[in-house]
Formats: structure tokens, C-alpha cells, sequence
């Protein structure tokens, strides 16, 4: 009887190690995985400020948008600046996809990652 016991435990304690070990696999695999996201994360804001600077499109899109404002200031074109806000203000007028779109182009212009969920809070 003695001489069963013995292979049982063994068996026991070895189904016990295997599940230790590819528990353990499966963090490893896990940790790999956070990892590879960070590095993919760091080499987008890496590759766009190598991008940005031989690139005049960020400059580009500040000027975009510091123009209405600058515009205000300019007793000629105040009224075109002051139209053009009250036209944006309306969002039934502007589709939804157009905001997205301008949204995008300004956050990988600039580097931002994520605009959308601003937009969708402004919205409401």
C-alpha cells in the first residue's frame, strides 16, 4: 500500500509544479506583452518628434488656429473671425465626422494622442 502512495504524491506534487510553471509562462507572457505596448508607445512619440523636426506642419497648425484669434484683434477681419466662431459654435451645422477629422489632424500634427474623448465631452 505504502508503495502506491508514494507515485500518487509524486504525481500530485508534479501536476502542482507543471501548474506552477505555466502559470508562471502565462505572466511572463503577460509582462512581455506590457512591455512590447510601452516600447510601441515610446517609439510613436519618438518617431514624431524625429518627424517634427524637419517638418513644418506642427507650425503650420498652430498658425491655423492662432488665426481666428489673431484675427479678432484686427478691426477688418474681426467680423470674418466672429462669423467663423458663431458658425463653429453650432454643432448641428458642422458633421461630426469633419470635427473628428480636424480633431485628428491636429493631435498627430502636435503629437497628442488622444483628442477624441474631449470632443465627445464638448458635444454634450
Amino acid at each position: 500500500m505504502l508503495s502506491l502512495i508514494g507515485p500518487v504524491i509524486s504525481g500530485i506534487f508534479g501536476m502542482g509544479k507543471s501548474y506552477m510553471e505555466e502559470r508562471k509562462e502565462v505572466k511572463a507572457a503577460k509582462h512581455k506583452q506590457v512591455i512590447k505596448k510601452i516600447e510601441s508607445v515610446d517609439n510613436w512619440e519618438q518617431s514624431n518628434i524625429e518627424g517634427g523636426l524637419q517638418s513644418w506642419k506642427d507650425e503650420f497648425l498652430t498658425f491655423v488656429a492662432m488665426s481666428p484669434i489673431i484675427m479678432v484683434f484686427i478691426p477688418y477681419t474681426k467680423e470674418y473671425a466672429i462669423d467663423g466662431f458663431t458658425v463653429l459654435s453650432d454643432t448641428a451645422l458642422i458633421p461630426e465626422w469633419y470635427l473628428y477629422l480636424v480633431s485628428a489632424v491636429f493631435a498627430s500634427g502636435l503629437g497628442v494622442k488622444s483628442l477624441v474623448g474631449t470632443i465627445k465631452r464638448l458635444k454634450k
